[in-house]
């Protein structure tokens, strides 16, 4: 009965051994899936070691990012960090000031050129004058198109990267 007992034991430790591995081979990313999520999201085919990639506005699966995550070294983990945080100054001091002018305009005080300044950047106002809007790379009403969308190599349309097509792989 005791070595019934221990054989149990034995065949239950080597089947979730054969499971963990078997797991751990699936769950590895192969080349050919890195090559494809990395084809999609840089812009050029140039490969220039020395210069940052240039990438597009696509999305990939947010399953993509968690897998990739995993790869990223320290120094490229503090990068991001110092990048994430300068964005969301930035962002939340021109949310700010947007406000601080929308208050001002509720209560009826005239605006000051610096106001006006900040409404014409953020495209909340037009100037006359120039009938062309320097914010949010807006001009004359109409956004300008960007190169990212405009690869005639890879036959990718707008569509295609605004929305985050990318083929499954097999």
């Amino acid at each position: 009965m005791i070595n019934l007992i221990a054989l149990l034991i034995v065949v239950g430790i080597a089947a979730l051994v054969i499971v963990w591995l078997m797991k751990a081979k699936e769950s590895r990313i192969t080349d050919d899936k890195l090559s494809q999520w990395l084809g999609f999201l840089v812009k050029d085919n140039e490969d220039e070691p020395e210069k940052m990639p240039k990438t597009t506005m696509a999305k990939l699966e947010f399953e993509v990012y968690e897998s990739v995550n995993k790869f990223i070294n320290p120094k490229l983990d503090a990068e991001y960090k110092e990048r994430l945080l300068k964005l969301n100054n930035e962002m939340a001091a021109r949310a700010i000031q947007v406000e601080m002018v929308s208050r001002r305009m509720a209560e009826g005080k005239a605006l000051s050129d610096y106001d006006d300044k900040i409404l014409l950047r953020e495209g909340l106002r037009t100037d006359s004058t120039n009938r062309e809007t320097k914010g949010n790379g807006k001009k004359n009403g109409k956004r300008d198109s960007d190169p990212a969308f405009s690869d005639d190599k890879d036959n990718r349309t707008f569509d295609d990267v605004r929305d985050g097509v990318l083929p499954r792989a097999e």
